[in-house]
């Protein structure tokens, strides 16, 4: 095995693979004994395959016994939900609780556990960790970052090239991989595994029939070895092996030679969660220990503190599977009222010990089902929903709401589609507040997973099934209030509507959501911000579960600057949802994050959020969402890979328009408006923002917010010589600014209004509107929306013939661009400040594109060249050649030529 020495400088794992009894857990004990030897803090799991339905069995052997060490080292909620998860009932001061298990609280573990020196996470068939465990370890272990952590697992593969555990191989945070691919046994290390097994030599013509059976494998070949010296006497020459037909019928052979007594016990530690010798004490109704003194003799077992663990994972599953059925069935009867199973478990095994239905067995299983809820493994919930659904009589009134109880499950879960198909089996046969509920969660999965008119149009309905059900009515009108997002005003009338319904119950969470909703429409729809609405609101999330915590208070702060409280929203949201295992909007707040950073000028931290939120949507097997991808487009266009943003954007664009989704559509084009301005294309932004506009009118905005493409169209407009209409859009965005004052709209408007003046040849026009950022940045401003008023006011200098002022403030704009890490942007400013050495005034009129575009021009190549040679299309050239023969006085391409060349001389 690699050597393992402190200290560590990053995150790595060491995966040994190959097929059942190659050596993979011999190989990882040894490893191990290494690691302590070296003083290498070890945190071991050695899954069963019959606990892949348990509960965090994985993760409590890992980090149960840690948990006393962490107080004091990670907060008391993440505490409170490693707990919880374990089982454990928490006081009733605790900070959350009833907090769920999340992947964030076992970060939250991991490093501090690692901070107090090199740590190792040893996993031994990753394959059969439970799924709870899964998805927790999956969110930490990809997100460990740079930390001095050694994982090493193992994983049953008969060929190479499997799937890596965790997603590990491709995580946000790169993970160091190594695999180790287990090669069979030579003839000579076969010998001497043989006999350091079984005590015996063997001839070498036994030896090579051993190696030729077994292929190498070791514990294949020590079985053989063990079934030979059971023999009794040496093989004869010409005699027959005496090999089973497979590897799994020679190891039931090895079990079966065991005590009746001593299998039956094994076959309940191989079924337990959790196999102790106190559970073989009640077992056996006796001390256990001599009973299972074969089994230890024979290596089947190790026993350590207590705790019992099988030698080899197959041990377990052939003693399973070589059972009789009235024998398995009769150990999960028992274990099902073993007091020292997890309440999970019981329940559990209680189904698997009868068949048809049975009414106690459904509720203990519907009950069990809350509990995995409450432990933050919504999928074992929806399992176990599930079978008590299967459990539960036709005829008992309790199987619908059970039934629905698994599919808000499964809902909680993630899993959409599931959701969707135990709907769609479900409405036949439902109505009134049943069939409204179950509508209801159709148009939730809709939602993540459809279109906003398919959500709605599941919704509708709902409203007419939800009866004398005030909350479930209310609910209804708020989920209508968030997807009608195609038409404003409707969703307005249903976030009032809700918050009327709501008042009148104890869902103050919904009602919360209700009053945010219809703040946020009242925002957009260009009424004034009702900002009392918005104290009531955040005092009422206060008063009760938060089940639906809004996004659009964060969205609100970000729009008006204040990304601190935006950021802390979020990132309090994210965290909430996490260690309550509600994985639903795990994808769109990663995603707002994404965008609050990339407001805040820390692009790499926005690339890495959105990175993260498309990674969570895949791994719930679904396609990205355009928000994320937009996040990734914007971060490309303002880094410099203009044509890669250019070319998501124009995809993004045609996506969303084909389904009708005007919202996304003119957030791509925002992108597009981008990239275009990168490049110093007024034409190309002219063009989507009107696209963007047209959007955004059609469905109601009054007050885009972030959205606003009025921040990009006003400059364009104005440099295209359409002063009038450029003037027009200047003066509602100071109109909605008066209403909503926001940093980044200041800032568009100061580069709009200068400009304008600048078309207009007023120089002191322009250097009044850029007067804001003379002598210091703006607060709240980005530093990006510095640079740009900056650049725009060194042009406004250069017409003034303030050239060492203009040089300056381009050099201040160039510095800017440049650390940002914005090379286009860098390319303008230096060209604006190559320009200031120019004599004639107007030269300076030129935009550095149009200088471009004039000097090529000139020099006789023709529209289509032009284009081709600075990458934009020929009408967007014609249309610069307009403004240049404009501000040039020139009325051909010859006299252009000869105008440019004596300016280039002077």
């Amino acid at each position: 095995m690699a050597s393992i020495e402190p200290p560590f400088v990053d995150a790595r794992l060491l995966l040994v693979e190959g097929p059942a009894g190659i050596g993979k857990t011999a190989l990882l004990r040894a490893g191990l004994a290494q690691a302590q030897a070296l003083g290498v803090a070890t945190l071991r799991a050695s899954p069963r395959e019959a606990e892949v339905s348990y509960v965090h069995a994985t993760l409590r052997d890992l980090l149960e016994d840690q948990l006393p060490s962490l107080v004091g080292d990670v907060s008391r909620a993440q505490l409170a939900a490693l707990r919880t998860a374990f089982g454990d009932q928490v006081s009733a001061d605790e900070e959350t609780p009833s907090a769920q298990q999340g992947g964030i609280a076992v970060l939250a573990a991991l490093r501090a556990l690692i901070a107090r020196g090199p740590t190792l996470v040893a996993i031994d068939d990753a394959g059969w960790v439970d799924q709870a465990s899964r998805e927790a370890l999956t969110y930490a272990l990809r997100r460990i970052g740079d930390v001095p952590l050694r994982l090493v697992m193992t994983q049953r593969s008969d060929a190479r090239g499997g799937p890596t555990p965790f997603g590990l191989d491709d995580a946000a945070r790169p993970i160091a991989i190594e695999h180790v691919w287990l090669e069979p046994l030579s003839l000579g290390a076969l010998q001497s595994v043989l006999h350091s097994a079984t005590g015996a030599s063997f001839s070498r013509p036994t030896l090579l029939r051993i190696h030729e059976i077994s292929a190498g494998n070791p514990f294949y070949a020590i079985e053989l070895g063990r079934a030979i010296v059971a023999h009794g006497a040496v093989l004869r020459p010409g005699e027959d092996l005496p090999v089973p037909s497979s590897l799994r019928e020679l190891v039931a052979g090895r079990i079966n030679g065991q005590p009746r007594a001593t299998r039956r016990l094994l076959l309940t530690a191989a079924l337990s969660s959790a196999p102790t010798i106190e559970l073989l004490n009640d077992r056996a109704g006796r001390d256990s220990r001599p009973i299972m003194r074969p089994a230890v003799d024979a290596g089947l077992i190790h026993v350590d503190a207590g705790s019992l663990s099988f030698s080899h994972p197959l041990f377990a599953s052939t003693l399973i599977a070589s059972a009789s059925e009235d024998e398995r069935l009769s150990t999960h009867a028992w274990l099902g009222q073993a007091p020292t199973e997890d309440f999970e478990a019981r329940a559990r095994h209680l189904a698997l010990a009868r068949t048809g239905t049975d009414a106690t067995v459904a509720e203990q299983l519907a009950r069990a089902a809350v509990r995995a809820l409450q432990r933050g493994a919504p999928t074992v919930a929806g399992e176990l929903a599930d079978l008590s659904v299967e459990r539960t009589p036709t005829q008992d009134p309790e199987r619908v709401e059970r039934a629905l109880s698994a599919a808000e499950a499964w809902f909680t879960a993630g899993d959409f589609a599931a959701v969707r198909a135990r709907v769609a089996s479900l409405l036949p046969s439902l109505g009134g507040t049943h069939r409204a509920r179950a509508l209801t969660l159709d148009g939730l999965a809709t939602w993540y997973i459809g279109t906003s008119r398919e959500a709605v149009a599941s919704l509708l309905p709902a409203l007419a099934d939800a009866g004398s059900d005030r909350a479930l009515e209310g609910r209804i009108h708020y989920y209508l209030s968030v997807f009608l997002d195609y038409d404003l005003e409707a969703e307005r009338r249903h976030a009032i509507a809700a918050a009327d319904l709501l008042a009148a119950t104890d869902d103050r969470g919904h009602l919360a959501a209700a009053l945010l909703q219809a703040f946020y429409l009242s925002v957009i729809l260009g009424d004034k911000p009702p900002l009392a609405l918005l104290d009531q609101c955040l005092a009422v999330e206060t008063q009760g579960r938060l089940v639906d915590r809004l996004t659009s208070p964060g969205i609100w702060w970000a729009a008006v600057g204040r990304l601190d409280l935006a950021r802390e929203r979020f990132r309090h949201m994210l965290e909430f949802d996490l260690i309550h295992g509600v994985y639903s909007n795990v994808t769109n707040l990663l995603t707002r994050q994404a965008e609050v950073e990339l407001w805040a000028d820390d692009w790499p931290a926005a690339r890495s959020f959105a990175t993260a939120a498309i990674e969570a949507r895949l791994e719930t097997g679904e396609e990205p969402v355009e928000m994320a991808l937009r996040v990734l487009a914007l971060v490309d266009a303002l880094e410099g890979a203009s044509d890669r943003a250019d070319a998501s954007a124009k995809a993004g664009v045609e996506r969303t328009e084909r389904i009708g989704a005007s919202v996304l559509a003119a957030a791509w084009l925002q992108v597009s408006a981008l990239v275009g301005a990168s490049r110093d294309d007024a034409a190309a932004v002219a063009e989507a923002t009107a696209r963007a506009a047209r959007h955004l009118q059609q469905i109601g905005f009054r007050e885009p917010l972030r959205l606003d493409p009025a921040a990009e169209r006003i400059e364009a407009l104005a440099q295209l010589g359409q002063v009038d209409e450029a003037t027009q859009e200047l003066r509602a965005l100071e109109g909605r600014q008066h209403k909503v004052p926001k940093p980044w709209a200041a800032a568009a408007i100061a580069r709009g209004a200068a400009r304008i003046a600048l078309a207009r040849d007023d120089t002191t026009a322009a250097l009044a509107a850029t007067e804001v950022v003379a002598a210091a940045d703006p607060a709240g401003w980005s530093r990006f929306d510095v640079a740009r008023v900056l650049l725009v006011r060194g042009e406004a200098l250069r017409h003034a013939r303030s050239r060492r002022a203009a040089a300056v403030v381009l050099t201040r704009a160039k510095e800017t661009f440049a650390n940002l890490g914005a090379p286009a942007w860098t390319r303008r400013a230096d060209d604006e400040l190559k320009r200031v050495g120019l004599t004639r005034s107007t030269a300076l009129a030129l935009t550095p594109t149009e200088a471009r575009v004039a000097r090529l021009a000139g020099e006789g190549l023709s529209t289509r060249a032009v284009a081709m040679e600075l990458g934009i299309s020929p009408r967007t050239v014609e249309t610069h050649l307009a403004a240049i023969y404009g501000k040039l006085g020139v009325n051909s391409r010859a006299e252009l030529g000869h105008t440019m060349a004596r300016l280039e001389a002077e």
